[in-house]
């Protein structure tokens, strides 16, 4: 069923407790910063720390 784009709630005991449903693609463009990371390196040419990379994604 969400092959066909349907959404379906799953319960517990007449209760829901999950929902299964498709997942639309999302393009993304060229210029995302997380796909522009693999160009980005130091200096020492050491591996980028976790808070190193997201204060590049996101400031």
């Amino acid at each position: 069923m969400v092959k066909t784009g349907k959404k379906n709630v799953m319960t517990y005991r007449g209760r829901p407790v999950m929902r299964l449903e498709p997942i639309h693609d999302k393009v993304v463009g060229k210029d995302d910063s997380f796909l522009q990371l693999d160009g980005i390196v130091d200096d020492k040419n050491e591996n980028l720390s976790n808070q190193a990379m997201d204060e590049i994604i996101y400031s």
